[in-house]
């Protein structure tokens, strides 16, 4: 249901408050409707003007009866594909709900046109039936439904007991035939200002559901729903599940250069890959940032096909945004359980390891738990050392790290900062820790011909460091292409497998001049 006036379209939401809008509207139209026509029957001599008041009277009833009895219906008819959409309508309801309904309504239908043969108006109460099973469609049903059958319902009475069908009487005053069109026109109009009303109820308890549920980014499911899915289907299923972790690359790049904003549109269509190469057998989350995760019924060599084709499909993204295009790699963690399972906290742990090994070889790959069990065990406690040391070596007791430096560089020691433009480093420690040179990570050095963010995160890197007096190194230099694109950026120096790959003891100082890529 849409509406227009002179600001522009809206859409009508099926709820009370529109559904009362739309009774004015039609009350009002009813009104100057029956003042035309009751006036040109007036004028063109069809009835005299001693019967206006009951010509009005019947012809705004008689509108107004039509427009409650049918608008609802149409209109729903008309926008059925939208609200076929909503949470009431996927309610599933067997075909023999329906049919028991029907047939009760039939049953109604028929009690009340023998009743209303009897003399009296008292026998008419027995419309009461056709009401209660109208209200309990509202409740029960779609909103589409109790539109239909009030229609119906409606004209039926209408037959019945307005037009003295099967010699049943009719009314003869125009006080019977008033109190037999509101009549009407309140059984017409109570079912769909209810089934409106349970509507807006229900959509309302979707929508709480979907956003306690539910990444309001992404779509997927949020971590907290996730784990506890998890943990059921853990407990309950027998055959192999096998935990997927996935962590984009790099992403904070992402962020800083072109905006949170863009960072959220890499994160929708990244997700939507998710989706797609996973499929509904899978359970899969945003888990937060710029992690998912996805718990689904194969053992390890099955599950790392479509992880494989998830680690392309992400290489190959392209988003556009203002002009350029964003582009990211992820590096994912897989691990597997058989029955009994072990604990959703354990998997997370051993996962989340397995993603952070991927990332240390390099990013852009998949890394699964059980290929390297001894160097997985050495890679866990040694995450846990760093965790228990870590942001108190340097980021709690900055004094004694300058103090240090600074001693040591009196000897004649000089410093670097190492993988500078990842993992735990900032700009802010350029402040406070009295370096001699920043080391480029080598992911931004590899992708210097292809990626304008790795360009710009580099410049800025060398810039920064020639203003602090500092010497910028570029890390994994391979090929003469990406030293050529360092030295026009004014790398000072380069490292990698280009100079010389690792050699035993005895063979390196045997190397009589070794390439320096010094600017």
């Amino acid at each position: 249901m849409r509406w227009c006036c002179a600001s522009g379209c809206a859409w009508m939401h099926l709820n009370t408050e529109d559904g009362l809008l739309l009774l004015r509207g039609a009350l009002l139209l009813c009104l100057v409707s029956a003042t035309i026509g009751s006036a040109g029957m007036i004028v063109s001599g069809m009835v005299p003007l001693t019967e206006l008041p009951r010509v009005y009277v019947q012809w705004a009833l008689g509108d107004l009866l039509g427009t409650t009895t049918m608008t609802p219906c149409v209109l729903l008819l008309f926008d059925r594909q939208r609200h076929a959409r909503t949470p009431h309508a996927r309610a599933k309801t067997r075909w023999h709900g329906y049919a028991a309904w029907w047939l009760a309504m039939l049953l109604a239908l028929t009690a009340t046109m023998l009743f209303s043969r009897q003399s009296g108006l008292y026998p008419r109460a027995g419309v009461i039936l056709p009401i209660v099973l109208l209200l309990w469609s509202a409740i029960r049903y779609p909103p589409l439904f109790t539109a239909v059958a009030t229609m119906l319902t409606s004209t039926v009475l209408a037959l019945i007991m307005g037009m003295g069908l099967d010699h049943i009487p009719r009314p003869e005053t125009l006080l019977d035939t008033s109190l037999l069109m509101s009549t009407l026109v309140v059984i017409s109009t109570i079912p769909s200002l209810l089934a409106a009303a349970t509507h807006e109820r229900r959509a309302a308890m979707a929508a709480l559901h979907l956003r306690a549920t539910r990444d309001p980014l992404t779509g997927l499911f949020n971590r907290t729903t996730f784990e506890e899915q998890a943990r059921t289907l853990l407990l309950d299923h027998s055959g192999p599940l096998t935990l997927i972790y996935v962590d984009l690359d790099n992403f904070k790049l992402v962020n800083d250069a072109a905006s949170h904003a863009a960072g959220d549109e890499v994160l929708r269509h990244v997700a939507g890959l998710v989706r797609a190469e996973f499929g509904e057998q899978a359970l899969h989350a945003h888990s937060g940032g710029d992690e998912f995760m996805i718990l689904m019924p194969l053992d390890s060599s099955a599950a790392s096909v479509p992880g494989r084709r998830l680690l392309a499909s992400i290489e190959s993204l392209r988003v556009a945004w203002q002009g350029s295009n964003l582009r990211t790699t992820a590096s994912i963690g897989l691990i597997s359980s058989v029955q009994p399972h072990a604990s959703f906290d354990e998997l997370l742990s051993q996962v989340d390891t397995a993603c952070h090994a991927a990332k240390e070889l390099g990013g852009n790959r998949l890394f699964a738990a059980g290929q390297d069990a001894d160097s997985l065990d050495n890679r866990n406690r040694m995450m846990r050392n760093a965790l228990d040391a870590r942001e108190a070596s340097v980021v709690r007791d900055l004094t004694r790290t300058r103090r240090f430096i600074d001693r040591m560089r009196s000897l004649g020691c000089r410093f670097a900062l190492d993988d500078f433009g990842t993992g735990f480093c900032s700009f802010s420690y350029l402040r406070d820790l009295n370096v001699d040179f920043l080391k480029i990570d080598g992911s931004f050095v590899r992708d210097l011909s292809q990626s304008p963010l790795s360009e710009a995160v580099v410049r800025s890197i060398t810039e920064i460091a020639h203003l602090l007096e500092m010497r910028a190194v570029g890390e994994q230099v391979e090929t003469d292409a990406q030293l050529t694109l360092l030295r026009g950026l004014q790398v000072d120096f380069g490292q990698g497998y280009l100079f010389q790959r690792p050699a035993p003891i005895d063979e390196f100082f045997t190397v009589p001049t070794l390439k320096r890529a010094s600017a």
